[in-house]
């Protein structure tokens, strides 16, 4: 069955645009009975009367509102709506939708999501206080101050609205590229290798007899990989079977201790339990990829060296693919073999 992909969408608006909201709703629902199966995706609406329970905090119900539904960095998008309010206060900003505003725009600045799309609504109406006068200042005063750095969109009733953030939202979609596979994503780590011969395989009952790396082994065979470093440093070591599937050797119980001097290391580490690694799974190409980092590498994925092998799915290979954009001091190697009957 294909995956589907789920992309959140974060609404934040004052209180004076209830049909709008309602709007993104049903235009969200269309869309996922039409378009968005067929781009493998579904869309899911997070506003604050329908994802958010009861809480309390000493900084206010916006920052109870901010704890259960407002890590930015988890959505796709923000759709951000005012017409003549602003919103209510808090501690932290001129209103809760400013607020939540500010929340999107750090998380872009970080991670380059969400999105940030925001609509104003241009159309007459009867202002009778100076509240809400002031009201309608500080949202042209908040308009103004964001149009420099965004392209907003105006709107002049609420069915203009729906018919307007229908027609993005399926722009959107058709331009948005589709996630890439976990074959996608290791090639793009393998073409960021060198080969050489700095990490082979040796058959383990002939480890100590002075073989020469193997290109092919047998099904059922028990390995051992070697890795030979100029330099010390963090050895984090990729393997992705004839299966398809890719796992991280180092660390894991192969190799509790990836901190490696400079010279041979072996995997199985001496430190494992483990003494040889089994050749599992089907005949084919298997495929390694070593990353030699000088310190331990900022990826939140890492485990203890303990553990078994952890199974990377593609928002792991996403994650040190970015690392590895960001880093000049990464050295990373790729050796193949050949796994037959």
């Amino acid at each position: 069955m294909p995956q589907v992909e789920l992309l959140k969408i974060f609404m934040a608006s004052p209180s004076d645009v209830v049909k709008e909201r309602r709007y993104v709703i049903e235009v969200i629902d269309e869309i996922n009975r039409t378009i968005a199966p067929n781009k493998g995706v579904m869309l899911q609406v997070v506003r604050s009367e329908e994802n958010v329970f009861p809480g309390y905090n000493s900084e206010g119900g916006q920052a109870v509102l901010n704890a259960q539904i407002a890590n930015m960095e988890e959505y796709a998008l923000f759709v951000g709506i005012m017409w003549n309010r602003v919103g209510t206060p808090t501690p932290r900003a001129e209103s809760g939708t400013v607020e939540e505003f500010e929340r999107a725009i750090s998380a872009f600045e970080r991670k380059g999501q969400p999105l940030i799309w925001f609509y104003f609504r241009e159309a007459p109406t009867q202002l009778n206080t100076e509240g809400e006068l002031e009201q309608r200042r500080k949202v042209l005063s908040f308009k103004n101050r964001i149009q420099p750095r965004a392209l907003i969109r105006d709107y002049k009733n609420s069915s203009n609205f729906r018919d307007e953030f229908r027609n993005h939202i399926t722009l959107w979609l058709n331009k948005r590229q589709l996630p890439l596979t976990i074959d996608q994503l290791w090639q793009q780590l393998a073409d960021k290798a060198t080969c050489n011969d700095r990490i082979g395989l040796v058959l383990a009952d002939v480890l100590d007899l002075g073989s020469e790396y193997q290109n092919c082994v047998r099904l059922g065979s028990n390995i051992r990989f070697e890795v030979n470093l100029e330099n010390a440093g963090y050895l984090l070591l990729l393997d992705k079977g004839t299966s398809g599937k890719v796992y991280c050797l180092c660390p894991s119980g192969y190799a509790p201790e990836p901190q490696v001097p400079a010279g041979l290391t072996v995997l199985p580490q001496s430190c494992s339990s483990r003494k040889s690694i089994k050749v599992t799974g089907n005949l084919g190409l298997e495929q390694l990829v070593a990353v030699i980092a000088k310190n331990k590498p900022d990826i939140n994925w890492l485990q203890e060296g303990s553990k078994a092998p952890l199974q990377l799915r593609e928002n792991h290979l996403k994650v040190l693919l970015d690392y590895l954009k960001e880093s000049s001091d990464c050295r990373v190697i790729y050796m193949e073999f050949t796994v037959t009957a």
